[in-house]
C-alpha cells in the first residue's frame, strides 16, 4: 500500500495525470470531506485533479504521519499551495496557504480504491483570501447543478 501511494505522490508532483489516475481502481472516487463535493469514476477524478493543479499549481503536501488497517492507508500532515489559478469561478488572489489535511486511502485488488481527504478549511480560505462560505456556496451549487442534471438524464 505505502508503495503505491508513494508512487501515487510521485507523479502527483510531477503532474502526470495518467499515471496519477493509473494508481486508482476502476470505480474510483475523490472525496473532499472539507468541501462536500466527491467525484467518481477515472474520469471524474482526473478532472477533478486537473481542476485542483490549475487552481494550485505548487501544491505540495508533507506527510507527517502515517498509519495502516488492513485496506487503508492513512496519511496525515501539512500542504501548502498558491491560489494562481480561478477555484470555482473566483479570480486567483496569488496567496499563498499552509494547513493540516489528513488523506485516508482505501485499498481494493492492490489499487487505490480512493481518497477522503480531510483539511482545515477555514485555514487554507483565510489563508488564500478567500470566504469560506462563499467557497461552500458554490460548491453546494455546482453539487445541486450537477445532481439536477443526473436527476433529469434518469426521468428521460
Amino acid at each position: 500500500m505505502k508503495r503505491l501511494y508513494l508512487e501515487h505522490r510521485e507523479v502527483e508532483e510531477a503532474r502526470d495525470l495518467d499515471a496519477v489516475v493509473a494508481t486508482f481502481d476502476d470505480d474510483c472516487f475523490l472525496e473532499n470531506v472539507a468541501l462536500g463535493t466527491r467525484a467518481e469514476g477515472r474520469d471524474a477524478v482526473r478532472k477533478s485533479y486537473e481542476a485542483l493543479f490549475a487552481t494550485f499549481p505548487d501544491l505540495s503536501p508533507t506527510s507527517d504521519g502515517e498509519a495502516y488497517g488492513k485496506d487503508v492507508f492513512v496519511t496525515w500532515g501539512t500542504v501548502k499551495a498558491t491560489m494562481n489559478g480561478a477555484w470555482l469561478g473566483i479570480e486567483p488572489t496569488h496567496r499563498t496557504f499552509t494547513c493540516a489535511f489528513v488523506n485516508v486511502v482505501p485499498f481494493k485488488s492492490g489499487k487505490m480504491q480512493g481518497e477522503r481527504i480531510y483539511f482545515d478549511l477555514p485555514g487554507m480560505c483565510a489563508g488564500a483570501g478567500v470566504s469560506v462560505e462563499e467557497i461552500l456556496r458554490r460548491c453546494r451549487a455546482t453539487k445541486s447543478a450537477g445532481e439536477r442534471a443526473i436527476n433529469r438524464l434518469t426521468t428521460l
